[in-house]
């Protein structure tokens, strides 16, 4: 007759606790891509923005002398509408957008929180906040404004 091992079988219940732990690791994984690419899109956002505005030449300035100059309202107008139109899917603006115009450069700053998905079912796991500056222009040699 056979004897039979008290052991044999003990492996087996280390499995469920393996698994639970690979799906724990797997929701780490896609919730850090999800914030990744939440603070990806906002920056995109932002330069986006900052593109749009330094669209807005003064009409006056060009007509008138022929000079480019960023006309500082329509640029900040420009900016401002630009944000607005853009779908930020996951990503929430916690504060409005900034618009700064020195000369021909233009620097949007957006404050936003990106939404883990896995994370938010975890008390006291939040949102992670992302502040991001897009700027456009001519090249300065120091980035003192942006």
């Amino acid at each position: 007759m056979r004897r039979v091992d008290p052991e044999v079988g003990s492996a087996m219940m280390l499995v469920p606790a393996a698994v639970l732990i690979l799906v724990v690791l797997g929701a780490l994984v896609v919730d850090n891509a999800s914030v990744w690419m939440g603070q990806r899109e906002l920056g995109s956002a932002a330069g986006i923005a900052a593109t749009d505005a330094v669209s807005a030449v003064s009409d006056s300035a060009f007509y008138g002398s022929g000079q480019v100059v960023l006309d500082p309202v329509g640029a900040v107008n420009a900016a401002l509408r630009s944000v607005s139109d853009q779908d930020l899917s996951g990503v929430e603006l916690t504060a409005p957008p900034l618009v700064q115009v020195d000369g021909r450069q233009v620097c949007v700053t957006l404050t936003g929180v990106v939404q883990p998905l896995f994370g938010r079912s975890i008390p006291g796991f939040g949102g992670v906040r992302a502040t991001v500056a897009g700027d456009v222009g001519q090249t300065v040699p120091t980035r003192a404004f942006c």
